[in-house]
């Protein structure tokens, strides 16, 4: 398989990382946000890519295999001054083309980005204990877990699960803090 086309997400490709992101909530097992929850249609994230663009803060990327959106990357600043430096992140892969690279292609061009951002300072995520690749890829890209919430998550099948939260600096240790 050849790799990864991987880019700068645009206005253009709105309508298609909606339909990325409906494809992977219908899933019902990596997001906290069930499919017939999700309000963001094609507008708003095309109106978002284009404000994350003048932010600063933020970086988004997609990934295609033979022209088709097959995965993104999000990570988004904070709108405050004094968060303004953490971006959250998002990572998506399409079922059909997991485990093939796409997810450590996207998250290393991204954090690769953020080391050159004079704004972001850390990166932080939630991700699902159950999800092992996950877990796995942000382990070797060198998050670390911040915490836990416990039965955080609770399926459609009935199973509770917790939450994992991860953060990853650019400078490979976390700044000293008052208090902390």
């Amino acid at each position: 398989m050849n790799a990864a086309a991987l880019a700068p997400a645009t206005e253009a490709d709105a309508a298609e990382l909606v339909a990325l992101r409906r494809a992977i909530l219908a899933e019902g097992r990596w997001f906290q946000t069930e499919p017939d929850e999700l309000r963001e249609g094609a507008r708003e994230r095309a109106a978002l890519l284009r404000q994350g663009r003048f932010a600063g803060n933020q970086v988004h990327l997609v990934a295609r295999l033979a022209g088709e959106l097959v995965g993104a990357l999000s990570i988004e600043g904070g709108s405050l001054r004094r968060t303004r430096h953490v971006g959250r992140l998002e990572l998506m892969v399409g079922a059909g083309v997991r485990g093939r690279g796409v997810g450590r292609a996207l998250l290393e061009r991204g954090l690769s980005l953020v080391r050159r951002n004079p704004v972001l300072r850390k990166v932080e995520l939630a991700v699902y204990a159950h999800n092992g690749r996950a877990l796995d890829l942000y382990v070797r890209a060198g998050f670390v877990e911040e915490g836990r919430r416990r039965a955080h998550g609770l399926l459609r099948d009935g199973t509770w699960v917790d939450e994992v939260w991860m953060a990853w600096w650019p400078e490979g240790a976390p700044p000293s803090s008052a208090g902390g």
